[in-house]
């Protein structure tokens, strides 16, 4: 879990090697939420703002707004994060988790590069 935040949220998700998504077994699917969450809010505080300065900016305002319209457009419950912690002008994204999105949804079917995660649970991947 600890990696996965890492590579998801460093640089605020703007790196290439950036994961879109996570696929989750449904026997761990909880615990594994418990255990992102928690490393977010150790991170970042509840509020997702706690170490600003230490977790980095958005590129730009427009890519600001391409993200929070990911998020509104998710279709899936937002479990940290979301656009309540967007800070436009400061160019700050607050790191996100993302439950169950629909898979039709901008946010599956685009790069994200962003510190967005949805977290698709699964019982069988064929």
């Amino acid at each position: 879990v600890k990696r996965i935040a890492s590579m998801k949220w460093s640089l605020s998700g703007q790196i290439c090697v950036a994961p879109d998504y996570v696929f989750v077994h449904q026997s761990v699917e909880k615990d594994f939420l418990d255990q992102l969450k928690a490393v977010v809010i150790s991170t970042t505080g509840e509020d997702g703002k706690g170490r600003v300065d230490d977790f980095g900016m958005i590129v730009n305002e427009k890519h600001v707004d391409r993200l929070e319209n990911l998020i509104q457009t998710s279709g899936g419950s937002i479990l940290c994060g979301g656009a309540e912690g967007i800070e436009r002008k400061a160019r700050f994204v607050p790191p996100t988790i993302i439950h169950k999105p629909k898979m039709d949804a901008p946010i599956m079917q685009e790069e994200i590069f962003g510190p967005l995660l949805p977290v698709m649970p699964y019982e069988d991947l064929e």
